[in-house]
């Protein structure tokens, strides 16, 4: 019975913990460094016994020699932890004799201060394994998890790679995502103290990380964090962790900058500090595209009275996801999908708002009208400038432009390669980018067919 065995457990741990006397404390906090990266790193990591033997030498009245040897760490833990051995990077060290006293460790602790608690001790240790500890420490608090969800078969049977094409030349099955976060931070996040717990956990992180790579990439995370998380709430200047931010953020850039007034502006300044330490790597230019995509989501015409007098901002939003997407491309020396679909992801977003504007609610075709024969209504008013209009106007030809670019840079590559992470990512593109052509052509009202008829009239530039 489950429930008895982990009562057993908790039993032999408090009674191997009470043993140890005054240097208990130290002690637990190996034993839950140990379950801590168990559980988190799903039995890859274990805890150099270097780093466990500082540990126990620096707070505990045993000797030097006493706590080098791994006999006494067996004979301390009463067979709750094991040794083990990294082979990637070749030294010993230790994990819980089975996943249970992971599990049973880590409902004992706080998992956020924990995590803290690692990072700050494994950032001031001596010990030459800390700089592989470190390595995984950092992967295990910031990799996200990668999933699978479901492409619905009757789903692409209406949105198929061409018209009347057969379903059996297309993509059926699963494409591949990961999760929003680690699974270290989606723990936290469900925890009391959810959002504020992993913001500090995220910036502990930044200002731990000492690489150019890893401090870049924690930057990113953060961004993304704030972005998802918190990007409708506004900075307190009065709020300790806010204030930890703030400070953070000033001591990474170049320039002294005031306490960004909003949480979205915190995480673009964020980015651009990824940005800024790695102004080569495309993907921190596509965490910032999503942080656009995201502010142009807020944009609800329902909720919206207001919203025409928004919509020169939101406009501006659009161009500079665009702007951000197109430098993610030059920096990727390549076709970068994720880059492509960001883009499409702005012009279909941006229609979707303007669409959804009173003008154009009362008559079906309006908007087709408005975007095909630049037929303006009178409701429209004066908010818009000529520019933004013949802007919002081009964007239903830009994404046909972006969608067709797309596909056909999918088949080419189909055809010419054999390696099946990238065939699965191509394939991953072309689903994605299916389900944003379906939602183009609802928000449009535009003829499929039609228009399929006018593009098969062009001959392609050879």
């Amino acid at each position: 019975d489950y429930d008895k065995i982990e009562k057993r457990l908790q039993n032999h741990i408090n009674s191997t913990l009470d043993f140890l006397g005054d240097s208990q404390e130290i002690h637990e906090m190996v034993l839950n460094f140990c379950c801590f990266l168990h559980y988190y790193s799903d039995g890859r990591a274990i805890l150099p016994h270097p780093v466990a033997s500082d540990f126990l030498y620096e707070a505990s009245d045993e000797t030097e020699e006493e706590c080098a040897l791994m006999q006494h760490i067996h004979k301390i833990f009463g067979g709750l932890l094991l040794e083990g051995f990294n082979e990637t990077n070749g030294y010993y060290g230790w994990r819980p004799a089975h996943s249970l006293v992971s599990e049973v460790v880590k409902s004992r602790i706080s998992i956020e201060d924990t995590a803290i608690l690692l990072l700050e001790k494994i950032h001031k240790g001596k010990a030459y394994v800390n700089k592989f500890l470190r390595e995984q420490v950092f992967k295990l608090f910031l990799d996200r998890k990668r999933i699978s969800d479901t492409v619905v078969l009757e789903d692409l049977a209406k949105d198929d790679g061409s018209i009347d094409s057969d379903l059996e030349t297309e993509v059926v099955g699963f494409y591949e995502v990961r999760t929003r976060y680690s699974p270290l931070i989606v723990d936290i996040l469900e925890g009391d103290n959810g959002i504020r717990g992993a913001l500090r956990l995220l910036i502990a992180i930044c200002q731990k990380a000492s690489q150019t790579e890893g401090k870049a990439y924690a930057w990113q995370q953060l961004a993304r964090f704030m972005g998802y998380e918190m990007r409708a709430k506004e900075m307190d200047s009065t709020d300790n962790l806010h204030l930890r931010l703030y400070s953070t953020m000033n001591k990474e850039g170049d320039v002294k900058q005031s306490m960004p007034e909003t949480c979205i502006e915190a995480a673009h300044v964020a980015v651009d500090i990824a940005i800024n330490q790695q102004p080569k790597y495309s993907h921190h230019y596509v965490t910032k595209g999503v942080l656009y995509l995201l502010q142009l989501r807020d944009f609800k015409p329902e909720e919206r009275p207001n919203l025409p007098c928004s919509l020169p901002a939101v406009i501006d939003i659009c161009r500079k996801a665009l702007e951000v997407y197109d430098k993610a491309l030059m920096s990727s020396h390549g076709h970068s999908h994720h880059s492509m679909i960001g883009k499409i992801q702005a012009t279909v977003s941006l229609l979707k708002i303007v669409e959804g504007l009173p003008c154009f609610s009362s008559e079906t075709e309006s908007f087709s009208r408005f975007l095909q024969t630049r037929e303006v209504p009178t409701e429209m008013g004066e908010g818009l400038s000529k520019e933004d209009k013949c802007y919002v106007q081009s964007l239903s030809s830009t994404t046909l432009d972006l969608l067709n670019e797309l596909f056909r840079n999918v088949k080419l590559k189909l055809t010419t390669t054999y390696d099946e992470n990238e065939i699965r990512g191509l394939n991953n593109a072309k689903i994605r980018a299916s389900k944003l052509r379906r939602a183009f052509y609802k928000i449009t009202g535009y003829d499929r067919k039609q228009l399929s008829n006018v593009e098969s009239s062009i001959p392609l530039s050879p």
